[in-house]
């Protein structure tokens, strides 16, 4: 089995329980914290990104067994929780401030104990939740220095859209000092599109934001999803475009990639 027909069951098998009645998600399954986030996202129509820690002390990840994920290949997945850990999104809609939901996973997920701790940041645009700490080799807390919030410099050119793009990501994995794999990004369409654009600093995450602006999407959010398998890094970009021009009305993914194996469909 290809390395990513192996992601796409994984991420088929650890999606998490949404239930559209009740309106709660539940944060004890692997990528579900990811799965979560998605969802309010949806919901509330505001971008909000994820990345994860890279996962370095063994007892933060599992190996699949034929018996725990019939089916899948054996393969390394972050410690999932067998207990259920739901939490609430009742009140949660576009009109909103999804930070508040944002932060309640994230407390549900560190008081289950899974692995990783996050923070919330709320950017102009949107909310990312970044990693601030992972369990190292020996078992002592390390800190994290966000991928994502790493500055970057390039001259000023004028380059398509994709050039830009591959430019930015090249700069990815020298901060990140893994491999970055690209699953998904908007900046294709605009591959016609000749951009001026440069760095002097600015974070990977405000240059994503700057190129996408540049060729014409409104917002954006990202998911940056660690594979201990490879030791590597896998990028989706998603552009996130208003349906209604003028005023405050609801905001609609352009694409997402259904083969994308980090992907997560809501339930209807």
């Amino acid at each position: 089995m290809k390395l990513i027909q192996i992601f796409i069951a994984t991420a088929v098998l650890t999606m998490t329980c949404l239930n559209a009645q009740d309106r709660t998600v539940s944060v004890n399954g692997p990528r579900s914290l990811m799965a979560a986030l998605m969802e309010i996202q949806r919901i509330s129509n505001i971008p909000i990104s994820f990345e994860e820690p890279p996962y370095e002390n063994p007892a933060d990840v599992v190996k699949t067994t034929p018996a725990s994920h019939p089916g899948l290949r054996p393969m390394l997945i972050a410690r999932t929780s067998l207990n259920p850990v739901v939490v609430s999104l009742l009140g949660l809609n576009s009109t909103s401030d999804p930070i508040i939901f944002v932060g309640a996973v994230l407390d549900a997920y560190h008081k289950a104990g899974l692995p990783g701790r996050y923070k919330t940041v709320r950017r102009q645009r949107g909310i990312d939740v970044v990693p601030i700490e992972v369990a190292g080799f020996s078992s002592s807390r390390k800190e994290v220095t966000p991928i994502m919030s790493r500055s970057l410099s390039f001259p000023y050119a004028e380059r398509s859209g994709v050039e830009t793009f591959q430019l930015i990501a090249e700069e990815m994995s020298k901060a990140a000092g893994r491999k970055i794999r690209l699953l998904h990004n908007p900046y294709s369409t605009g591959s016609s599109t000749r951009v001026s654009l440069s760095s002097e600093g600015s974070s990977i995450a405000d240059s994503l934001a700057s190129l996408a602006a540049k060729i014409g999407i409104p917002d954006i959010s990202y998911v940056l999803a660690y594979d201990p398998n490879d030791d590597s890094f896998y990028l989706t970009v998603m552009g996130i475009s208003p349906s209604h021009p003028s005023g405050t009305g609801k905001r609609e993914l352009t694409t997402t990639g259904t083969d994308n194996p980090f992907f997560v469909k809501p339930k209807p």
